[in-house]
């Protein structure tokens, strides 16, 4: 069980924050906007369907920037989130083509950035920019962070769960695979404009709904300790896709998605 317990400590260091598809692109299948300014549902492709992912279009963001008419951010984000779907599941066995292509599409998208600050943003509006779920579109990790169990590769996603206050935001890191659901809780907590330390608090294990797991961290726990610390430190950021780099170095990206929601 303790590999299980690291494997959801090392996800949230990844960011398994989370999919969502480029504003204003259609053939990614984004919510677009209708001429009355209401959202009407685009086409998406049947991988983005079976995946749930979605996406918000905005005429005008004062978080994210009204960037629907920056073609150039739209094609990036639109190349980089077909290629990373294109690839094996959480980015795992990965060639070093796919990567080499993938990453490189990743590193022209963060260039383009349209969010200044994204933890001061992130902590200012946390039900804008983190509510619902967020899905693991691909990691450059080989580690236990990508989702990979024995032969076996799960789903990992991450919710937002409240703020505690205008700094510090609680979190989940969830993973599933068959009947095995896990779920690690943390807090995290705005250090710079860019950058947010991650502290863990509980990780918990259930078999066919049933706990047969549970480890608290922190000064309330067995051990006393001080819980175990990450840190995020955020590259890319609007309303549905987020890309990090973990204090061990680690590109995460996380993307909006609905299949995960109520679990």
């Amino acid at each position: 069980m303790m590999r299980l317990e690291w494997l959801l400590a090392g996800l949230l260091l990844s960011g398994v924050d989370g999919f969502a598809v480029p504003y204003g692109c259609k053939n990614l299948g984004l919510l677009g906007a209708s001429s009355g300014g209401g959202l009407v549902p685009l086409r998406l492709p049947s991988r983005g369907r079976r995946h749930g992912l979605l996406g918000v279009c905005s005429s005008a963001n004062a978080a994210v920037g009204d960037f629907t008419d920056n073609a150039a951010l739209l094609t990036a984000r639109e190349a980089f989130v077909s290629a990373a779907l294109a690839g094996p599941k959480n980015g795992v066995a990965a060639t070093q083509e796919q990567r080499a292509d993938i990453e490189g599409k990743l590193n022209a998208l963060v260039a383009l950035n349209p969010t200044e600050n994204p933890a001061d943003k992130l902590v200012g509006e946390w039900e804008a920019f983190f509510d619902g779920s967020f899905k693991s579109i691909y990691t450059n990790t080989t580690g236990a962070s990508n989702g990979k169990v024995g032969p076996f590769v799960g789903d990992v996603w991450q919710q937002f769960v409240t703020s505690r206050d205008e700094n510090t935001g609680v979190v989940t890191n969830n993973l599933k695979l068959g009947p095995l659901r896990g779920q690690l809780t943390a807090r995290a907590e705005r250090r710079s404009g860019t950058k947010m330390d991650v502290l863990f608090e509980q990780i918990v294990f259930k078999l066919f709904g049933i706990p047969i797991s549970t480890k608290e961290f922190g000064p309330n726990s067995k051990e006393g300790k001080k819980e175990p610390k990450g840190s995020w430190d955020i590259k890319y950021m609007d309303r549905d896709l987020r890309i990090l780099i973990t204090n061990a170095g680690n590109v995460e990206s996380l993307m909006r998605t609905t299949e995960f929601d109520g679990q």
